[in-house]
C-alpha cells in the first residue's frame, strides 16, 4: 500500500498563497546581502587601472549595474604573475 503524498501547505508549519515561501523564513534585505557569494565575472587585465575601466565600460553598456557590487581584485595567474579581475556579488 502506497502512502499519500502530502501536499505543501497541508503540514504544520507550511503556508499556503502568494507569499508562500515553502519551510523556510523569509530573509530581510540585510541577511540577503550577507549571503552573497562573490564570483570574478572578468578576469586576466594586467593593471587595475584596465580593470577599473573595464567596470565603467560594463556600467555603460548595461551588463552590470550597482546592485551586483563590482570591485577590482587581484590574484595570482596559472603563470605566477599578478593579474587583475571583475568581481561581482550577487
Amino acid at each position: 500500500m502506497q502512502a499519500a503524498i502530502d501536499p505543501i501547505g497541508s503540514r504544520p508549519g507550511h503556508r499556503v498563497g502568494a507569499q508562500s515561501l515553502g519551510p523556510f523564513p523569509a530573509t530581510t534585505a540585510k541577511e540577503a546581502d550577507r549571503m552573497r557569494t562573490p564570483f570574478f565575472y572578468a578576469t586576466g587585465y594586467r593593471t587595475q587601472e584596465a580593470a577599473a575601466d573595464a567596470i565603467d565600460d560594463m556600467f555603460c553598456d548595461g551588463e552590470i549595474d550597482r546592485a551586483d557590487c563590482p570591485q577590482v581584485k587581484s590574484y595570482t595567474a596559472r603563470n605566477g604573475k599578478r593579474r587583475w579581475g571583475v568581481e561581482l556579488s550577487r
